[in-house]
């Protein structure tokens, strides 16, 4: 889940949240397992998947940030973060970053 309005390292910088199951009940966005912090004011990330990528076993959550800003304005982004992900993290943590190729792709947003 996402939260554009998440206040990491930087002020709504955003924040994709992800809970540990089963989950039961009325859950909030302080009680999250794992937060992934946006790398900038206004660049808030999508929790895109979490699976094994690297064939290892251990799955990796890959995050888009749309708004990701590289060679290109706003070409977007998705990021993977080598498995196990836990606790709070932040966007510059990514073991790899896949860019958009040109400006305003927005690689990395979901419908």
């Amino acid at each position: 889940m996402a939260n554009p309005i998440a206040s990491g390292d930087h002020p709504l910088s955003g924040a994709a949240m992800i809970w540990f199951g089963p989950l039961t009940g009325t859950h909030y966005a302080d009680e999250a397992d794992i937060l992934i912090y946006g790398a900038a004011t206004g660049v808030a990330p999508y929790f895109l998947s979490s699976c094994d990528v690297d064939g290892d076993g251990i799955p990796e959550v890959s995050i888009g940030e749309p708004a990701y800003s590289g060679a290109f304005r706003t070409q977007g982004a998705v990021l993977v973060f080598a498995g196990p992900v836990v606790g709070g993290t932040s966007l510059i943590d990514a073991a790899e970053i896949i860019e958009g190729q040109t400006e305003a792709d927005q690689l990395g947003s979901s419908t």
